[in-house]
């Protein structure tokens, strides 16, 4: 049954050109008007987050952390039909 989702933490083990597509993929499973909130770390020059973006450059098929000007507000919008 359709509704809203959450990915929570884990954008990052998708390749970042796979990633609107994969938007795309979970936009079947929202209810009409619902919503895909999306959280993850970002790149802040913290150890913590250097450590993961760390691992996503490094590990095959997965991303970088997103840059913390990328997310910020305004916040992406994506709409589908």
């Amino acid at each position: 049954m359709p509704g809203d989702l959450t990915m929570h933490q884990n954008i990052y083990y998708f390749r970042e050109q796979e990633q609107t597509a994969l938007f795309e993929h979970l936009s079947g499973f929202l209810a009409p008007g619902g919503t895909l909130l999306v959280t993850t770390a970002v790149r802040t020059g913290q150890l913590s987050s250097a450590t993961l973006d760390l691992w996503g450059a490094m590990s095959e098929g997965t991303s970088r952390l997103p840059a913390l000007q990328s997310w910020a507000s305004p916040a992406p919008k994506w709409s589908w039909a």
